[in-house]
């Protein structure tokens, strides 16, 4: 990142890691050159990213696929959410609950990111789910 110019900017990662291969993968490239100020995990039930999903979501072949959202919802509870409790475990997880309506999931990221981030974030919200 710093060799690319990016040294002294703020990121937002997203959908990474996904695993705690990926996060030690992570680790081991980054070092301790980057300080991960937060996590942010969007929680909701299956249903309700189903219905968010397949009502608003279209993926290049039309409206999201139940299927596919079912297998990822799956991979996220073996294999994410485990990664999300070690993290937690540290102080790095914020926990979101995306049950509420999405201006409410909108105001309550947006309080963490300030927090983290000590001056206004504006940022656009275009997933709930993880």
């Amino acid at each position: 990142m710093q060799k690319g110019g990016w040294g002294t900017g703020k990121f937002l990662v997203t959908g990474f890691p996904k695993n705690r291969e990926n996060y030690e993968a992570w680790k081991k490239i980054m070092g301790d050159d980057i300080d991960v100020k937060v996590t942010l995990s969007f929680e909701c039930s299956m249903q309700t990213m189903e219905k968010r999903m397949t009502a608003s979501s279209p993926t290049k072949k039309g409206k999201a696929n139940p299927e596919d959202l079912k297998k990822k919802f799956n991979l996220y509870q073996s294999d994410t959410k485990s990664l999300l409790e070690a993290l937690s475990a540290k102080g790095k997880v914020q926990k979101i609950n995306a049950e509420n309506n999405v201006e409410v999931v909108y105001e309550d990221t947006k309080k963490i990111l300030d927090q983290h981030f000590k001056k206004q974030v504006n940022f656009f919200l275009s997933s709930l789910v993880s």
